[in-house]
């Protein structure tokens, strides 16, 4: 008895210590997963406006394009269509794992981010063809120049559509307008989850199990 009552208090400071470092350790894994969501949210809010909203039905750049192109020819005005960084959406894919309560995100996350990276090389190549100087150049009178030049001109206004037909399209196809949508949807039920997974993923880092995983679609 005199052994035990010895050892008892140790064993209760023990105790004590290693709870308290437990919890200073998960409070610092907690401000860790709001700072990763801080800045995905920030980062989507960028995006809202390129690839957000309605998005661009399959057949709809033919009604767009003279809006876009602001009634020019495509080499007579400085249009820009803007590549999107994706810094937050790598780092949350990164750590996601360890630290979302939802899984489904970093799925979405990850898919969201390999049509981002197709958009910005659609938007790479557009960029490149516009380089040509021709295009820059005031339409020539000659016939056989116009028509180059209006081949050049339709070849670039078809790579601008196929940026936001192809590249961003909208909610019914596998642009990055659909796979953002689904993000913001994985990242409102990460932020909305329910009390007692908050608890248990606080306490012992439990994320949603296994059996709750969707079916495969392959």
């Amino acid at each position: 008895m005199e052994a035990w009552s010895s050892i008892w208090p140790q064993a209760i400071a023990l105790i004590v210590a290693l709870l308290a470092a437990w919890v200073v350790y998960r409070l610092q894994r907690r401000e860790e997963r709001e700072g990763v969501l801080s800045a995905l949210i920030a980062e989507l809010q960028m995006h809202e406006a390129w690839v957000g909203n309605k998005g661009y039905p399959k057949d709809s750049w033919a009604n767009t394009a003279a809006k876009w192109w602001g009634g020019k020819q495509p080499g007579q005005q400085d249009n820009v269509v803007y590549k999107l960084s994706t810094v937050a959406t790598d780092s949350a894919i990164q750590v996601g794992p360890s630290l979302f309560i939802n899984r489904a995100l970093v799925r979405a996350l990850v898919n969201y981010r390999q049509r981002a990276q197709q958009l910005n090389q659609m938007i790479d190549d557009m960029a490149a063809f516009r380089a040509t100087a021709e295009l820059w150049l005031p339409p020539p009178h000659d016939k056989p120049e116009r028509e180059r030049w209006d081949q050049l001109s339709d070849r670039l206004n078809g790579l601008a559509g196929l940026v936001h037909e192809g590249g961003i399209g909208d909610r019914k196809s596998d642009g990055a307008n659909r796979h953002y949508h689904v993000v913001r949807v994985a990242l409102r039920a990460e932020r909305t989850t329910s009390w007692w997974r908050r608890w248990l993923w606080f306490w012992i880092g439990l994320t949603r199990s296994a059996m709750d995983e969707p079916e495969p679609s392959w």
